[in-house]
């Protein structure tokens, strides 16, 4: 209960964060998740000592604060980046997942391993710090849109708002559910985001778990080599994603191409290294190469079913992204269960072997689906009324007119 009490927060967090942030701001929203998370992360390790039930609740405030944080990001994204550019910028964002994920195991360990503040409470005091300090910056660098940012110059605001859809900087006041629930797109989507995030998901939860009972790998060694497709995906998202935005400026591909090959590519070179895997035995060098491998395009997922979220509904992205995100959380409940089941945690190939030849089944289908049924052009329900987009349009001119105006940095908040 405790280990999983962050994605239960994180659960009731989506949708109301990322519909939040399309009504009242993502700057606003974004550093109000993030400083609860971050006071909830200080507070931890009193907490545990205090009384365990305690500690399952501060562990959920975290998730309720970590949960919005990516329909928020791609809401913002929404606003600020052309969709030619978005590609390489959400993978750069995006990439900070797997850097911190790398960063967070080395000086965990090492934090531990002292007696700075008694050790392991010291890792919830440090990162809830800068995840404090984080919000000051923000408050600080951090504009809600380009026509609001004090120091950017008409020709920049001019060429980022002629690459946004114009539906994008719009309000829709009521949710069309009814039009959602009844959106083949949007089902694709979801399922399409339920097999890239089961990839995800198993790296995540049980690749240590296999490291280590399976190839019995010592502690250290096994929190390095696990650690590694976290790292290297974050380097590889990058590199990839910037000709891909080129061959969308230059419009050699469309958008929908994009987002269904990066879906397929991760799907075949994963599946095809977790297939690799079950012939190796217990190889430890195959082995970890077959992982950074299968692992190394998992970030395909920011500019493939990620990014889709703002092509089928530009005005609803939080929202979207939000409820999205639900589908794409569960695979992290699931996949230990499974191994569970499955494998009752013993070190047998052959009951593994088991856990991924479904994991492949379930990232085929999905991905099968999602480029079958899945429509990335926007969506009649995901757009802005036109009357709407006019007086926003009006607002935006009326904005740009005051961008020499100095602003003090709360005022921006």
């Amino acid at each position: 209960m405790a280990l999983g009490a962050v994605y239960y927060g994180q659960l009731v967090s989506f949708i109301p964060g990322g519909r939040m942030a399309e009504l009242y701001g993502g700057k606003k929203m974004l550093i109000l998740c993030t400083l609860i998370s971050s006071l909830a992360t200080i507070m931890s390790p009193i907490s545990a000592v205090w009384s365990p039930y305690v500690f399952i609740v501060v562990r959920i405030l975290v998730g309720i604060g970590t949960g919005p944080i990516i329909p928020i990001v791609f809401f913002m994204l929404a606003r600020w980046i052309p969709q030619t550019e978005r590609s390489f910028h959400a993978s750069f964002i995006l990439s900070g997942y797997g850097v911190g994920s790398f960063l967070a195991v080395i000086v965990s360990g090492a934090l531990c391993g002292t007696t700075f503040l008694n050790g392991w409470p010291s890792v919830f005091y440090t990162g809830g710090f800068f995840g404090i300090l984080w919000c000051f910056v923000c408050a600080y660098m951090m504009s809600e849109t380009p026509t609001r940012h004090a120091n950017i110059s008409i020709e920049e605001i001019s060429y980022i708002l002629n690459g946004l859809e114009t539906a994008k900087r719009e309000k829709i006041l009521k949710i069309p559910w009814k039009e959602m629930a009844l959106s083949v797109p949007l089902w694709a989507l979801a399922i399409g985001f339920f097999g890239q995030f089961w990839l995800l998901g198993f790296f995540s939860t049980v690749h240590a778990l296999y490291m280590g009972t399976v190839l019995q790998l010592p502690v250290a060694k096994n929190g390095v080599l696990s650690c590694l497709p976290h790292l290297l995906r974050a380097f590889a998202t990058c590199i990839a994603s910037y000709p891909v935005d080129i061959l969308l400026k230059r419009e050699l591909v469309s958008v929908g191409f994009v987002r269904k090959g990066a879906t397929i590519i991760n799907t075949v070179v994963s599946c095809g290294a977790f297939l690799g895997i079950t012939l190796v035995g217990r190889n430890v060098t195959a082995t970890t190469l077959l992982f950074i491998l299968g692992g190394v395009l998992g970030e395909f997922v920011t500019f493939g079913v990620c990014m889709a979220c703002i092509d089928i509904a530009p005005s609803l992205s939080g929202t979207v992204s939000g409820i999205i995100n639900i589908v794409g959380v569960f695979p992290f409940f699931m996949i230990p269960a499974l191994v569970g089941y499955m494998t009752n945690y013993e070190n047998s190939i052959e009951q593994w072997k088991k856990v991924f030849y479904v994991t492949i089944s379930i990232v085929s289908v999905s991905t099968l689906l999602f480029v079958i049924f899945g429509d990335l052009k926007p969506q009649s329900w995901g757009i802005a009324p036109q009357s709407e987009n006019k007086r926003k349009k009006k607002e935006d001119v009326a904005e740009s007119d005051h961008l020499t105006e100095p602003k003090h940095f709360l005022h921006s908040i």
